[in-house]
């Protein structure tokens, strides 16, 4: 079928299967040792010693395996009506172990080239859950060329969930993340220190220049707080 801006997408798509069939159906597939393997074999050439090789290897084949999996159960959760806590529960310690095996791996890899290379490989994987989320998307696909744009960080700035299904849980995960948390205490403390200079000031004018301010939000909320 016709994709974005022209393009073609291919696919196959089974129909007439239930949740079930089809979480079967992707274990089957898509956690299939060999399939995985061919993203850590894509990187093995570019590794330097044996003992990084086997750890990237071991990456891919456990961690990067283990999440897909939780990730594709979760979403059979979600089909089944379990309760938000739970699958918010499940969610946040699928994707925090994933972190921090990422976190292992980069420390012994110690090269950031390399590492580019495995966070590609490892969203190719996990894609489609992932992709899921609209703000995970946005920073992924970088419609302005950089991570962080300003409609992502209203996102962040509202506290706001804005996707369905899976992508509900991955977008509260990035929202309460501790760098996103820091972005609203950022804005709040510049928006706090605009407000205690003008309220401070004695000159009869003032001129503030905001750069780099995406949508000026401490500047905004100047004016609509209580």
């Amino acid at each position: 079928r016709n994709g974005t801006e022209d393009a073609l997408r291919y696919g196959a798509r089974f129909i007439d299967l239930s949740h079930h069939d089809r979480t079967e159906l992707r274990k089957r597939y898509l956690l299939e040792t060999m399939l995985i393997a061919k993203y850590a074999d894509a990187i093995i050439p570019k590794v330097k010693t044996p003992e990084q090789q086997q750890e990237i290897k071991t990456f891919f084949l456990v961690d990067v395996r283990r999440t897909l999996e939780r990730l594709i159960e979760i979403d059979h959760m979600i089909a089944e009506g379990a309760g938000d806590a739970h699958i918010m529960q499940q969610c946040t310690t699928t994707l925090d172990e994933l972190l921090a095996a990422g976190e292992r791996l980069s420390a012994l890899v110690d090269d950031d080239v390399l590492m580019k290379d495995v966070k590609q490989r490892v969203r190719m994987v996990l894609g489609h859950f992932i992709y899921q989320s609209t703000a995970f998307r946005r920073a992924f696909e970088k419609p302005h060329g950089y991570p962080g744009d300003y409609k992502t960080l209203e996102l962040v700035y509202d506290d706001r969930v804005v996707s369905e299904g899976i992508g509900k849980y991955l977008d509260r995960y990035g929202i309460n993340a501790p760098y996103s948390q820091a972005i609203r205490m950022r804005k709040n403390l510049m928006r706090d220190l605009l407000q205690e200079f003008i309220s401070k000031s004695t000159a009869p004018e003032l001129h503030i220049l905001n750069l780099a301010s995406g949508g000026c939000r401490e500047i905004r909320e100047l004016y609509t707080r209580e």
